[in-house]
């Protein structure tokens, strides 16, 4: 569950569980919300101060964003936009690493130098990513769901709460037995080669 009642729901006269077209100002909603409270913690570090709490509130619901997105959003679009959706999905990845180096160097009290050059790294790639979707996969939300989908999927989102220990698909641990087979394998043939250029011992 989000700490601290995270959540992206928005406030707005229209009624988004009616309106198809209110999942798009969802996300996008959420992607103007990180971006400003990442906007006052810049307003911060300029100050030679860093913003703990601030930063902690931005990347708890950037996590929740992405599950959002890829437990309820993405896999009902993968027909139509699979190599648009891997490409985000990496994204993901990358975001989640520069936002844990960064929290690591909140956390730790690091010089603020070190964590000003550290968010200008994250701060480079989220707008890059929310730009990707604000122009890219978001306005194929409708046309690829159509509008009772989009209407059930945006009820889902608004009431998604972040499980206890998610991570993005990208940095899901995944076992490799091949490339451990192969590892044994040539190990054996120098365990063999070596066995056999061994000179035996008299008898």
């Amino acid at each position: 569950m989000p700490t601290g009642g995270t959540s992206l729901a928005i406030d707005t006269v229209i009624d988004k569980t009616e309106q198809p077209e209110g999942i798009v100002q969802f996300f996008q909603h959420a992607h103007h919300r990180i971006e400003g409270w990442l906007m006052e913690f810049q307003e911060a570090l300029d100050d030679s101060r860093v913003d703990a709490p601030l930063i902690e509130r931005a990347a708890e619901t950037l996590r929740l964003h992405m599950y959002a997105e890829e437990e309820i959003v993405f896999p009902s679009m993968q027909q139509g936009l699979r190599s648009a959706i891997a490409d985000l999905q990496r994204q993901h990845g990358r975001l989640s690493d520069l936002m844990a180096e960064l929290l690591g160097l909140v956390r730790d009290g690091a010089d603020v130098s070190r964590v000003r050059r550290s968010f200008s790294l994250l701060n480079n790639a989220l707008a890059a990513h929310c730009a990707a979707e604000d122009l890219g996969i978001y306005p194929d939300l409708l046309s690829t769901l159509g509008p009772a989908a989009a209407r059930a999927l945006l009820r889902a989102a608004d009431q998604a709460e972040l499980p206890s220990g998610w991570i993005c698909e990208a940095r899901r641990a995944t076992p490799r037995p091949r490339r451990i087979a192969r590892r044994s394998a040539t190990a054996e043939k120098l365990r063999h080669r070596r066995s056999v250029g061994r000179p035996r011992p008299p008898s």
